[in-house]
């Protein structure tokens, strides 16, 4: 059975008002594709960032923002493997450690781990351990040259190497970072040749992404 990782984009499925549209169609996609594996990193959404908000006015250190947001991945993880056992048995989870022992169950629901990077290096690092690449669910089509909600001229990228994404987005880590795909994941799948797909929160478009059929996305390979 095809292993499929996916990390999905806290603000996609949870932003300030939890995505219900969007959280029942994909779990509709992802009980109806029985003959595939599915291991799903959830990101920590609205509710991590308010919460660092307001700990960076109480400048809490970095490493304590990042464990609040990677607690509200648990939570948003829990929630989406509850709403899948309403319709399939087939679920495990919350797993945390990328390195775990998982039992032999068609859809696994992982979160955040450790302090100094997004659940993006977990889904890199499961992606590595199962011999997959990684789907990676964010608020945006493709990965542009630009931002396109500045510039109506943005070029997109169907493809590009890890090399030129990294040197597009060249930032350090720090809690609550925004990017198509946080650095530090970057760096490893790089190191470890996995491919990544960013792509936005079509559904039907993500079926395509799983079924290999064309697609709306940017590769990033090596």
């Amino acid at each position: 059975m095809e292993t499929v990782v996916i990390s999905l984009g806290g603000s996609i499925a949870f932003p300030e008002e939890i995505n219900l549209k969007f959280l029942d169609e994909f779990r509709n996609l992802i009980i109806r594709h029985k003959s595939f594996r599915f291991i799903i990193i959830v990101g920590g959404g609205f509710i991590a960032r308010h919460y660092q908000r307001f700990g960076s006015k109480l400048e809490l250190s970095n490493e304590s923002l990042d464990w609040i947001g990677i607690k509200a991945t648990l939570l948003n993880a829990e929630f989406l493997k509850q709403i899948l056992l309403k319709e399939t048995k087939e679920v495990f989870g919350v797993i945390t450690d990328p390195f775990v022992e998982i039992p032999n169950k068609r859809i696994i629901i992982g979160g955040g781990f450790k302090p100094g990077s997004s659940t993006d290096l977990r889904a890199v690092q499961l992606a590595k351990r199962f011999n997959s690449s990684v789907i990676n669910i964010s608020n945006i089509d493709y990965v542009y040259d630009s931002n396109p909600k500045q510039n109506s001229n943005a070029k997109p990228f169907k493809e590009m190497l890890w090399k030129d994404f990294r040197k597009m987005n060249n930032q350090k880590w720090s809690a609550g970072l925004s990017l198509p795909f946080d650095p530090v994941a970057a760096e490893k799948a790089e190191k470890e040749n996995i491919k990544a797909i960013i792509c936005g929160p079509s559904i039907r478009n993500i079926e395509k992404i799983i079924l290999r059929e064309d697609f709306k996305g940017t590769i990033i390979k090596n």
